[in-house]
């Protein structure tokens, strides 16, 4: 309620004020998102490498296994933070988006007289 008493529709700085939450969710997963990307050529090194170790006899499949199972859990990680992050960027886009509809109505309906 405070924020909506103290909301200037004037300043770009009210509405991410407003929706702050939305963007702490959207900068934290888009950080893991960037972070986990990086992480996928490492991985793809890694089990090349041991691929051809475990082919030499100087790995065990285990520690392959171990390795792929690593591979598909950062994987997973990063298409979930994928998913939140796309899903609040749409959540604070629509909620801007209502919100300055609202603005328009309310200043329409004032200059008519109906309000």
């Amino acid at each position: 309620m405070k924020n909506e008493k103290t909301f200037r529709p004037d300043r770009i700085f009210s509405y991410f004020r407003v929706e702050w939450l939305p963007l702490a969710f959207v900068t934290l997963s888009g950080l893991i998102y960037n972070i986990g990307l990086l992480a996928t050529p490492w991985f793809e090194g890694r089990l090349a490498q041991c691929l051809a170790d475990t082919l030499s006899g100087s790995e065990t499949a285990a520690q392959m296994a171990l390795l792929v199972l690593a591979y598909i859990l950062v994987t997973l990680l990063v298409q979930a933070s994928r998913f939140i992050k796309r899903f609040y960027v749409r959540r604070f886009a629509n909620n801007i988006n209502r919100r300055m509809k609202d603005i328009v109505n309310k200043s329409s309906c004032t200059l008519r007289g109906l309000l």
